[in-house]
């Protein structure tokens, strides 16, 4: 059995009892980093055997003669295994095994931001850590600037205040709420609108989980107005360094039409 288990993202208190009685009760522990399962392991008097777990090809097979012969627990360093964090390929390996896979629910530093952010949220995207490469900022930023949807994504602490000026310099106007260290001490929560001037410096610790207000939806039908619209922002994106094929992908992906409409849009401007 491969128990996927999901760790505290802060306060060491936030486990299930069900989780910490299987913990104790599997013959080995996959996880991040030895050193902070180690910690929440002594916390609550277990001790087990730990292999540090990572997505590698060429370890996946070690990994698997384990799962296959033992109970075997999969643990993040903070929050749901497998968000933005290692393991899926053991749990796709073990899947294709027939090995049995058993999730035990417990804290997300995803869902938990969710739930104080006071918004009536019934649909949101989640886009995982803010990435690193510049095409792929500008990837993003263009999602960004379209998608009506509320968006979460995670940021690093040595990350976080340049992650915060790209967004204020392409999305201008736009609330955000940026939350940190939630569930511990010195926990906040940031409401902050981009148009606003930024004058405070982050933490450079701990991560941080931000979430960006949807865009006004413009019209959903091809008129003039729409088409003026669709323009205009093909151009930013063109100009940012998109393909026009990915630029018409994100478009068209957003306001649910063929790629052939947005695209004979701007062909024919």
């Amino acid at each position: 059995m491969l128990y996927v288990i999901a760790s505290p993202i802060g306060n060491l208190e936030d486990m299930t009892f069900r989780s910490v009685k299987t913990l104790e009760q599997v013959d080995l522990i996959f996880c991040e980093d030895t050193r902070v399962t180690k910690k929440l392991l002594n916390h609550y008097n277990i001790s087990k055997p730990l292999i540090r777990y990572v997505d590698d090809e060429t370890k996946q097979d070690f990994y698997l003669e384990k799962i296959k012969n033992n109970d075997v627990a999969l643990i993040s360093d903070a929050g749901t295994p497998l968000f933005s964090d290692p393991g899926y390929k053991i749990v796709k390996i073990a899947i294709e095994n027939h090995i049995m896979v058993s999730p035990l629910p417990g804290a997300s530093a995803l869902m938990t931001a969710l739930s104080i952010t006071g918004k009536n949220i019934s649909n949101f995207l989640f886009e995982g850590f803010f990435p690193k490469l510049n095409s792929n900022q500008k990837l993003l930023l263009s999602k960004l600037r379209y998608t009506t949807y509320d968006s979460f994504f995670f940021e690093s602490p040595k990350r976080v205040n340049k992650t915060l000026k790209l967004l204020k310099d392409n999305l201008v106007d736009r609330h955000i709420i940026i939350f940190h260290e939630l569930t511990k001490l010195n926990e906040k929560i940031i409401h902050i609108n981009l148009k606003e001037q930024i004058n405070f410096e982050l933490v450079n610790k701990g991560e941080y989980v931000i979430l960006i207000s949807g865009a006004e939806s413009p019209k959903q039908h091809i008129d003039e107005d729409f088409k003026k619209y669709v323009k205009s922002e093909m151009e930013y994106m063109l100009q940012n360094g998109l393909s026009l094929k990915n630029a018409t992908k994100i478009i068209s992906e957003i306001f649910d039409l063929p790629r052939k409409d947005i695209y004979n849009i701007w062909i024919y401007k």
